[in-house]
């Protein structure tokens, strides 16, 4: 077969944002979501996996062209010519959930959800286009006591993971009152598109600042690559009168933010209501038998998504001398549900945790411990030792102990390489010797590291006893447990 030109050869090269999540990582994903899942599943979230591929319609409210899908999402067409999209979050595939099955489910309908989304969007530091997220959501109820409760999971969800926090809270409707206040017309066909601009640049104060806010505000921004971004064409004194409400903040208590809003001269309707909400949300806190010393009212919390109703809040990871970004956040979606089912609309509050975040951000010490790793090395070649490295590990393996034979072709010093690389505890070595005197030798890694790198024979091995000894082979299994409770 001729051979590929290199011109033509594909690259082993993984697309731009996206990551390859390994060892580690990835296993403290999976330790985040055994850890956080039975808190959720405490509070009767249902656990629910609904496909990575939706239908582009579903998605709608993320497709600023009907006509090219794959803008705002990852998308593609199926042999019918409909558009299927990957999901963008948890959410929207919730809602066709709930909309499909609507008649048969409890109601109020609680569930959880763990997975992967894709979002088609420009990639930069902490901005992945992959990335995995558990949600809990409760639909059919337009009670705030729903909202109230995401708002506590939010926090608990931190406790449990022993990791210091904050939740922050505010409601869309005040936003509205301050709208109106500027003259926009709430009935307006505009109106979303209009406040989707504001409501994307205030979503940015916390990440790029007052400044860049302003600039937002007005007639747009240019960033560091050159990309443009188009303002909401506010004047400067209309502005002023929206960072006036961005600073309405870090009152020390729910009973003073309250006492700050009823001092903002702001009197329309929605003002009105998101202030009674708010109120509302205070005495739930207040009465709450977990702890809610986390969570705060805060003007500036508006989430970047429209389809927000009501209640929304942000939960962010760290102190306040060591903030480390928001992992995670949540609202109410009112009208998320009824797009997709004729009648009546349906009430829904939602959370969402960044799981794929959440394990970047803790530290080593919070890493998801898992139990030693055991080697069992091929001393000689041919079928039969193989075959006893296998038997050796697979006993272990019956007993608790993690272990691997070697597969490869490499001698003793490869194989040690090999453990060196991999982080294995120990390597077990079962040759003819140690048949002949029913033992095994067993090297401690973690101790021989610095010298494993210099033997190049078994006769080396064998005249040097640093990190090595000999165990009765009947005295082995119950030796290696006493060694991993060490560990």
């Amino acid at each position: 077969m001729p051979k590929t030109p290199p011109s033509q050869r594909p690259k082993a090269q993984l697309p731009h944002g996206l990551q390859d999540r390994t060892g580690a990582l990835w296993r403290k994903e999976r330790a985040l979501i055994e850890r956080l899942l039975p808190l959720y599943e405490a509070h009767g979230f249902m656990p629910l996996a609904t496909p990575a591929l939706e239908y582009s319609r579903a998605l709608g409210q993320f497709l600023p062209d009907a006509e090219r899908p794959n803008k705002a999402v990852f998308a593609l067409q199926d042999e019918d010519a409909q558009w299927l999209s990957l999901r963008y979050d948890l959410t929207a595939p919730f809602a066709r959930y709930v909309a499909a099955n609507y008649d048969n489910l409890p109601k109020p309908f609680r569930r959880c959800q763990y997975g992967a989304v894709w979002r088609n969007e420009k990639p930069g530091p902490g901005r992945l286009r992959e990335f995995a997220q558990l949600d809990a959501d409760i639909a059919a109820s337009s009670e705030l006591a729903a909202d109230a409760e995401l708002c506590l999971l939010a926090s608990q969800a931190m406790q449990v993971l022993g990791a210091p926090h904050s939740v922050r809270i505010n409601h869309r409707r005040l936003l509205d009152g301050v709208l109106a206040e500027l003259g926009w017309d709430e009935a307006a066909p505009d109106y979303p598109a209009r406040r989707l601009v504001v409501l994307r640049a205030i979503d940015k104060l916390e990440r790029l600042g007052a400044e860049a806010v302003k600039a937002l505000l007005g007639k747009g921004r240019t960033d560091a690559s050159g990309d443009v971004t188009q303002g909401a064409g506010l004047s400067a004194a209309q502005i002023a009168q929206v960072m006036a409400f961005l600073n309405l903040r870090g009152a020390e208590s729910h009973h003073k933010f309250l006492q700050q809003l009823e001092a903002h001269p702001l009197r329309h309707p929605a003002w009105q209501e998101g202030c009674a909400a708010l109120a509302e949300l205070a005495e739930f806190f207040a009465h709450s038998q977990t702890k809610t010393e986390a969570l705060s009212f805060d003007c500036a919390i508006v989430r970047g998504l429209d389809y927000y109703t009501g209640p929304v809040f942000e939960l962010e990871l760290g102190d306040n001398t060591h903030k480390m970004g928001a992992v995670g956040g949540g609202g109410r979606y009112d009208g998320l549900i009824g797009r997709l089912r004729a009648g009546d609309p349906v009430p829904a509050t939602g959370f969402s945790l960044g799981i794929t975040r959440l394990a970047l951000l803790l530290d080593d010490a919070q890493d998801a411990e898992k139990p030693p790793l055991i080697l069992v090395a091929v001393m000689e070649k041919g079928t039969e030792p193989r075959a006893r490295a296998f038997a050796l590990a697979q006993e272990l393996r019956a007993a608790g102990l993690p272990s691997e034979a070697y597969v490869g072709s490499g001698g003793l010093k490869a194989q040690l390489r090999y453990a060196d690389k991999r982080g294995i505890a120990w390597v077990i070595l079962e040759g003819a010797d140690e048949r002949q005197s029913a033992s095994v030798t067993l090297k401690d890694m973690q101790k021989g590291k610095a010298q494993s790198a210099a033997i190049a024979s078994n006769q080396q091995w064998r005249e040097s006893a640093h990190a090595q000894q000999r165990i009765k082979r009947r005295e082995l299994v119950q030796f290696m447990k006493s060694l991993q409770k060490q560990k």
